[in-house]
């Protein structure tokens, strides 16, 4: 109550990317801890391939921003006056 909306729009953005990245570390993580038992069934590519290591995760970054921007300035818009008088 009472944010300017740069404040609360960095406020939800940094909460959904928050998660996301965590998300995305742990996959990361998970990725690398298993290309031991993957190794096996890759065929002209290495299992450590740092292309694939990097462009899965901005890729997946890059779908979590364009997700977490539209609720973000959504909640820039709503009147707080009229959600507590709402609710």
């Amino acid at each position: 109550l009472g944010a300017r909306r740069p404040a609360l729009l960095r406020l939800v953005m940094a909460s959904g990317m928050r998660v996301s990245a965590l998300g995305i570390l742990t996959g990361v993580e998970v990725s690398l801890a298993g290309t031991r038992l993957l190794s096996a069934m890759l065929v002209d590519i290495s299992a450590l391939d740092p292309v694939t290591f990097l462009a899965a995760p901005a890729l997946l970054l890059a779908a979590a921003l364009a997700a977490t921007v539209l609720p973000a300035l959504r909640a820039t818009r709503v009147d707080p006056a009229g959600v507590i008088r709402d609710s």
